[in-house]
């Protein structure tokens, strides 16, 4: 009650997280987070609510979710710059289900792009963009990169067109030892014992990579460390003295085998893979501080096929850019081990007011440090 007791007080109702809404950012955040980072769909969401009394219906949420793409649309344009100024790309795609709208009830196939950067620096690490595409044509990423203007590394697996990725001499282009690996692991499944050299090979090339770059250390190693290019340097050393030697008779044993193979069994399409990625698969070993594998960029889009199978599809095309754009921010959450609903407060909040100077101050990592170190 008032001091004179005459009317009762209370708290002046929280500003709008988004315009015209009446929702708090506690809101927003909190379907955010359950679509985009626990994969519940928007009809359940709206289920669980009503169950503790909340009608809001998954229209509106829709209609949040859009909102908060705009909202956000500059910190998302400051991850896919940081991605591509990385110099070093880890590239894959997904395909996704989006639904027709020339074609009531049906629906057809579209891509999502997933670029994720390797850089020295932790904060400028395994940052994730997603872009959506209406085709899997290697058109669309090769237009990006030229745009960008991107100068370094880009690691894909070996799918047609992937290796002509923007100028060949502004970028080079790494394959997937892991994705050889498995073709070689289905030869040894189906029992056919003269795959297993090409196995044991190719597990040698991994445990040559670990052993060098096993050294004791309390945190990651940055380029500005005294130990960073020593152990660039120890990993050369180690390829050129053990792992070229292993590639060498690798190449050759597949090259004599491979002719004397009858086509489509599990070993001839093994030795096929890796002789038509030779050349990117050589460039892994030769390239220094490169990754063998392309897997961090398939770790990535993991959360994106587990909400698939929950929500099925994309309800319509103008969706897509906004569910890889809420993607691409919940997933750098998940990789730098945010709260995904704190930080989303935080942001859609500081967003509200003005678009900060430093959008790097937003990323998910950065946020984090900072809230470490008690700056708010």
């Amino acid at each position: 009650m008032s001091p004179a007791k005459t009317a009762p007080l209370a708290t002046p109702w929280p500003a709008s997280a988004l315009p015209r809404s009446g929702i708090d950012a506690s809101v927003v955040a909190h379907i955010a987070a359950a679509h985009f980072s626990e994969h519940v769909p928007y009809y359940r969401l709206e289920q669980q609510l009503a169950r503790t009394g909340v009608a809001l219906a998954r229209s509106t949420q829709v209609s949040l979710m859009e909102q908060l793409d705009a909202r956000v649309a500059p910190v998302i344009a400051a991850l896919k710059q940081a991605v591509l100024a990385s110099g070093y790309v880890h590239l894959d795609a997904t395909p996704i289900d989006v639904c027709d709208p020339e074609r009531p009830g049906a629906a057809r196939s579209a891509t999502v792009w997933a670029y994720r950067s390797r850089n020295g620096d932790p904060e400028r690490d395994g940052l994730v963009w997603f872009e959506y595409r209406a085709t899997k044509s290697p058109a669309e990423p090769s237009a990006v990169l030229r745009e960008a203007h991107y100068r370094g590394v880009v690691q894909t697996d070996g799918a047609a067109g992937l290796d002509t990725l923007g100028p060949p001499e502004q970028i080079t282009h790494l394959g997937c030892w892991a994705h050889a690996r498995r073709y070689v692991v289905d030869a040894v499944e189906s029992g056919d014992a003269r795959a297993a050299p090409y196995l044991a090979a190719i597990d040698r090339l991994f445990r040559i990579d670990a052993r060098a770059r096993a050294v004791r250390r309390t945190r990651a190693l940055t380029p500005g460390d005294p130990g960073y290019q020593p152990l660039l340097t120890r990993l050369a050393t180690w390829r050129e003295r053990f792992s070229r030697p292993v590639l060498k008779a690798l190449w050759a044993r597949a090259a004599t085998e491979i002719v004397s193979l009858p086509p489509k069994t599990p070993l001839a399409t093994a030795l096929g893979y890796l002789l038509g990625q030779r050349a990117p698969l050589t460039r892994c070993v030769t390239t220094p501080h490169s990754s063998l594998d392309n897997n961090p960029v398939e770790n990535a889009i993991r959360p994106l096929k587990l909400g698939a199978r929950n929500w099925l599809f994309i309800g319509h095309p103008e969706a897509g850019p906004r569910l890889a754009n809420l993607f691409t921010l919940l997933e750098n959450c998940r990789q730098a081990d945010v709260e995904p609903e704190a930080y989303l407060i935080d942001l859609v909040t500081t967003l509200a007011s003005e678009l900060p100077r430093d959008l790097d101050a937003l990323l998910p990592r950065v946020w984090k440090r900072r809230r470490s170190d008690g700056i708010a």
